[in-house]
């Protein structure tokens, strides 16, 4: 909930801003604020500017100033593409470029006894309640595979770590327009 108080309030001035100053073209946010993390401890946010700019509109943010080289050499490309979300057209930026952005994750039982992963797959699916699967809008992907909506994929390391589950997650992107995608859909 707080969450997304503080995200309509990003929404707001981001929007602000952008009305305003006509040389901003997007602003974004990306990394743990995004993937659902219980408590960033920070939003990364992107601006945007279709020209270089005058130093005082950065004194606004604060603002990380970087040389170009620098800038080029530690740009996170898969953060942006992958999690990062529009806060002046509201979507995501794989959404912009007609793609759907998830995590692949795949786990393993095998150092669990049979009570453990019964214990688990109650967690997952639920029993008498809803499980990890619904709450995160995560679908069974194949046997040991579950394919996670960025927004949740914070929440599903975080069970897999209470469970003690040895995992690996894959960030995704596929093609809206893909055949089968509605059978994919994870937002």
């Amino acid at each position: 909930m707080k969450r997304d108080i503080l995200l309509n309030k990003l929404k707001k001035a981001a929007k602000n801003s952008y009305a305003i100053n006509t040389e901003i073209v997007d602003i974004i946010i990306y990394g743990s604020f995004v993937k659902g993390k219980a408590n960033p401890k920070d939003i990364d946010v992107l601006v945007i500017f279709n020209r270089t700019i005058d130093r005082t509109i950065l004194h606004e943010f604060n603002a990380i100033a970087k040389t170009y080289s620098s800038f080029i050499a530690d740009f996170p490309t898969e953060s942006i593409f992958h999690e990062g979300y529009s806060l002046v057209y509201e979507k995501r930026i794989s959404e912009l470029y007609h793609f759907i952005s998830a995590y692949l994750f795949r786990y393993s039982l095998k150092n669990k006894n049979k009570t453990q992963r019964m214990q688990f797959y109650y967690a997952l699916y639920g029993r008498n309640s809803k499980g990890v699967l619904e709450t995160t809008k995560s679908i069974k992907f194949s046997d040991q595979c579950i394919l996670t909506p960025v927004s949740y994929a914070d929440e599903i390391k975080e069970f897999f770590g209470n469970q003690s589950i040895e995992y690996f997650s894959l960030p995704i992107m596929y093609p809206i327009s893909y055949e089968n995608a509605k059978r994919l859909s994870v937002d």
